[in-house]
C-alpha cells in the first residue's frame, strides 16, 4: 500500500490513493476524505464517496468537528453523533448517515510552486464506537504515509521543474552564445559589446534577450546600430 502512494505521479493522485487506501485497510471505515486547510478555508481536496464530503461539509458550515480539530493536529474520535464537544454540529452528520469518525491530522510541505497540504485524513462509518484501538493505531500510520507520499511526490514534481527550467535556461544561453558570435564577426564587437548590442535592443522592443538572440540567429536580421553614437 505504501508502495503504491509514493508511486503516484501528482499529489492529487496521491490523495485519491489515500481515500481509498484509508476505506480498505481501516477495520470499519465505509468512506473516507481529505480535507485541506486554505487560506480561503477549509475545503475536501479528496473523498471515496459522496456522503464522506457531505459530512465534511456539514463541519465546515457549523465551524466545528473531528476533521477540523484534526487540522489542528493530533487525532480526533468521535464514537457517536452528536457529540458534546460539537454542540453547533449537533447530530448533521448522524442525519447524514455517520455514525462515527476517526481523523488525523496530515501535514505536507511543498517544494518550489508545488502546493503542499496542512488537513486532516477522515474516516467515517456508518455505525456508532466502529473504531476500536487497533484501528486509531492504523489510522495513525496512514495519515503519516499520506503526509510522506505528498511531500515525496511535491518534491519530485518540484526537481522535475527545476530541470525543465535548467534546460530552457542552458538553451537560452547557447542560443545567446550564437547570437554574440554572429554579432561580433558581422560588426567587429568585443563578447561585452555584443551583449550589450543584444540587451539594448531587448529592452527597446520589451521582448526577452533569449527571443532577440533567437530571431538574430534563425533570420540573420538585425537593424540596431550596436554601438550607438559610433559608426559600425
Amino acid at each position: 500500500m505504501a508502495a503504491r502512494l509514493y508511486e503516484t505521479e501528482d499529489v492529487d493522485e496521491v490523495l485519491d490513493r489515500v481515500v481509498l487506501a484509508t476505506v480498505t485497510a481501516l477495520d470499519g471505515c465505509d468512506q473516507a476524505s481529505v480535507t485541506a486547510l486554505e487560506a480561503a478555508g477549509y475545503r475536501t481536496v479528496a473523498s471515496s464517496a459522496a456522503a464522506a464530503s457531505a459530512a465534511d461539509v456539514a463541519q465546515y458550515e457549523t465551524g466545528e468537528g473531528p476533521c477540523l480539530d484534526a487540522a489542528g493536529g493530533g487525532t480526533t474520535y468521535a464514537e457517536s453523533f452528536p457529540d458534546p464537544r460539537w454542540p453547533n454540529l449537533g447530530d448533521r452528520l448522524g442525519d447524514s448517515g455517520v455514525g462515527s469518525a476517526l481523523s488525523n491530522h496530515v501535514e505536507a510541505e511543498g517544494s518550489g510552486r508545488q502546493r503542499g497540504l496542512v488537513g486532516s485524513l477522515n474516516a467515517y462509518a456508518g455505525s456508532p464506537s466502529a473504531f476500536d484501538g487497533e484501528a486509531q493505531e492504523i489510522g495513525v500510520v496512514l495519515a503519516a504515509h499520506a503526509s510522506l507520499a505528498i511531500r515525496s511526490v511535491s518534491q519530485r514534481e518540484a526537481l522535475a521543474e527545476l530541470g525543465d527550467q535548467l534546460h530552457a535556461a542552458l538553451g537560452s544561453r547557447d542560443v545567446i552564445g550564437q547570437a554574440k558570435g554572429i554579432l561580433m564577426e558581422r560588426y567587429r564587437l568585443t563578447p561585452e559589446q555584443a551583449f550589450d548590442a543584444l540587451r539594448r535592443t531587448s529592452q527597446r522592443l520589451n521582448v526577452r534577450l533569449a527571443e532577440v538572440a533567437q530571431t538574430l540567429t534563425e533570420t540573420g536580421e538585425y537593424d540596431d546600430d550596436p554601438l550607438p553614437g559610433e559608426p559600425c
